[in-house]
């Protein structure tokens, strides 16, 4: 359960509610709502997609492409194809 906190104003009214979400093994995440029963709403919403496993940041995922990741892993392991031929590293160019 999130703890929703009031924010308020210079002159002391309340201003908005501060809802964070924070689930070990998870960034936390936060929202700022007008009304009370929305941060309840929100952070009741995130709290159970999260735990189970159907929340995910979409920028984080649209950052790379499947040609990235394989032109990283070809990288990282050092793999060459030659006339269609997987060779790594260690292995002798065939004569």
């Amino acid at each position: 359960m999130a703890a929703i906190r009031p924010k308020y104003r210079a002159d002391g009214t309340i201003n908005g509610y501060h809802a964070p979400v924070r689930i070990a093994g998870h960034p936390p995440q936060t929202a700022t709502f007008e009304r009370k029963t929305d941060a309840k709403r929100w952070s009741a919403e995130i709290e159970a997609a999260i735990r189970q496993g159907r929340y995910f940041k979409t920028s984080r995922a649209n950052q790379h492409t499947v040609a990235e990741a394989i032109d990283r892993f070809a990288v990282t392991w050092k793999v060459t194809f030659v006339n269609g031929v997987r060779l790594s590293a260690n292995t002798r160019f065939p004569s």
